[in-house]
């Protein structure tokens, strides 16, 4: 026994210590993930014999079970107080475990198929469900197979770490519960909806098939631009319009599980350093994402006017605006580490406390291209699942920064070309909300002065953000404004461009004598606090938010 018992513990030791990166550990993932997709092509008979829709293949089926790994991750370490990076590799040791419900379940079965589906009923049925370990016929002998086999692993490796029995029970329980609000989670959507709305009497799985594939459907706004659809044209599949409904279905619980995943791996990562993560959360520039927030409001602002009604109708157009928001905040901080890289001579003079340049934290490159790389995974993902344009517009945006940042071409160092190229980066941010709320893609629904005034004003005010970088840019041979002209007149020629820029707002939106007089004021206030002795960039932020936020008001 005891031989059994070291040999288990020296095998556990192994693992932990094997030299495996944060992205050999994402891809064995997601590996076990799509083997695990692929063999429930023979075993679900939800896909009648075709293989899974690419929405879930490369989108749903993986964010719903990183959101599962991500849990088992959190909970060990916090039952264990073991280094978060060593239970990941173990856990990914194992993961291809996952693949047993198709295999057990064509066994069984001797070759027939199965239904995989979410757990749905009443609450009542629910909670039965839940104390008989899935009790009530919608889920498997597979995949209660898998969840046993799960749940006496982890038990076993918590316990193995602390040798406490009550500590193992108490993993277990958690991870089980958190397996089993997953696979409720479409019935706990639709009765948070129900709470709000009061539209169904009851909770259960005639009514919730209802709300996803009949009423969602009917009240959407967004989906003939968020859909991405293989139309199957089988006699024997679904006909076109089900495809729509499952394919909207699919969407939806993509960007859900995506999000919550985005949470799961930001409490990884501050388990995994508190510190450095205080630091990356300090590091996000906040009223700069602010600024392309409002730009996409922006635009979403002038698409309900050309549509005439509310843009949310629906549970999947609030998840396709939410998918776009982090689409673009996930692309903003992309670039903004991607800056931090190239710009750390500059950082040592005029931002001394950027992590990178920070003395008192030690950032290894690889951690930082970590999470570049994984800021970039998170855009592009949120953004496809918004829609070609949005996805279109996001690849724009993240392409001008790395242009405008990154060597070879490194943009920024030429007066005029830079401001040009961050005035592009607006404008695209107000497209994103523009055709994703205005029902149409018609790319010359836009109306051309409203492109040309947004390039136009962000081309003047841009610069008002080398006042503070003046020593590091000069250092590097940036061309900027207070570069070429110095300190005091580049401010007071800046501030004259703000001044003129709030002047062209109304000329250009809407022109009427409380907007001119709202220009006349807020531009003097902006030229006022560029060119104060003690230059505060936040100033400047929080007088243009209120300027656009009055606007849109009126």
């Amino acid at each position: 026994m005891e031989k059994i018992k070291n040999l288990i513990s020296g095998s556990i030791e192994k693992i932990e210590n094997i030299n495996l990166s944060f992205w050999e550990i994402i891809f064995l993932i997601y590996t076990a993930i799509f083997f695990r997709t692929f063999l429930e092509n023979y075993a679900n008979s939800s896909n009648l014999h075709h293989m899974t829709g690419f929405i879930d293949t490369f989108w749903g089926y993986p964010a719903w079970f990183s959101v599962v790994f991500l849990s088992i991750f959190i909970i060990a370490k916090i039952l264990t107080r073991e280094k978060i990076e060593k239970i990941a590799k173990v856990i990914t040791f194992f993961s291809f475990v996952i693949l047993t419900p198709p295999i057990v379940d064509l066994i069984v079965n001797k070759g027939d198929q199965i239904r995989y589906m979410f757990i749905t009923g009443t609450y009542s049925q629910i909670f039965t469900s839940f104390i008989t370990y899935f009790g009530g016929g919608d889920i498997g002998i597979g995949i209660r197979t898998e969840v046993f086999i799960v749940l006496v692993g982890f038990g076993f490796y918590i316990f193995h770490k602390t040798k406490e029995i009550k500590r193992s029970l108490l993993g277990m329980f958690f991870l089980y519960s958190t397996i089993f609000i997953t696979l409720i989670f479409p019935t706990l959507i639709f009765g948070i909806q129900n709470t709000i709305t009061k539209e169904y009497k009851e909770i259960n799985k005639d009514s919730s098939i209802d709300f996803y594939y009949r009423n969602e459907p009917q009240r959407t706004v967004t989906s003939s631009r968020t859909f991405v659809l293989e139309i199957v044209n089988d006699d024997n599949f679904y006909s076109f319009p089900n495809q729509k409904m499952i394919n909207q279905y699919s969407i939806t619980f993509a960007i859900i599980f995506l999000f919550i995943n985005t949470i799961l791996m930001a409490w990884y990562l501050f388990l995994y350093s508190p510190k450095k993560f205080f630091v990356v959360f300090k590091n996000f520039r906040y009223l700069r994402i602010l600024h392309y927030f409002l730009m996409v409001s922006v635009g979403v602002y002038f698409g309900i006017n050309m549509l005439g009604k509310s843009v949310v109708g629906s549970l999947f157009d609030l998840v396709s605006f939410i998918s776009l928001y982090l689409a673009l905040f996930f692309a903003w901080l992309f670039a903004v580490w991607e800056n931090d890289e190239v710009d750390i001579e500059i950082d040592k003079i005029s931002n001394e406390g950027r992590p990178l340049v920070d003395k008192k934290i030690s950032f290894s490159i690889i951690e930082w291209k970590n999470l570049k790389f994984l800021f970039l995974g998170y855009s592009l993902s949120f953004a496809f699942l918004s829609g070609f344009y949005s996805f279109m517009f996001i690849i724009m945006f993240i392409l001008i920064y790395h242009i405008y940042s990154a060597p070879p071409l490194h943009l920024k160092r030429f007066l005029g070309i830079s401001s040009l190229l961050i005035a592009i980066n607006a404008l695209l941010a107000v497209w994103m909300g523009f055709f994703m709320s205005s029902g149409t893609a018609n790319l010359n629904a836009f109306p051309s002065k409203y492109t040309f005034g947004i390039l136009g004003l962000f081309f003047l005010v841009e610069n008002v953000k080398n006042i503070k970088d003046i020593d590091g840019d000069r250092r590097e041979g940036i061309k900027t404004i207070p570069v070429i002209f110095g300190e005091k007149r580049g401010k007071l020629i800046i501030g004259i461009c703000l001044f003129i820029s709030s002047l062209l707002v109304p000329i250009i939106f809407y022109f009427n004598l409380y907007t001119l007089i709202l220009a006349i004021i807020f531009g003097s206030i902006l030229f006022f606090l560029v060119n104060k002795k003690i230059f505060k960039e936040n100033y400047i932020f929080i007088t243009y938010f209120t300027y656009i936020i009055i606007l849109m008001s009126l």
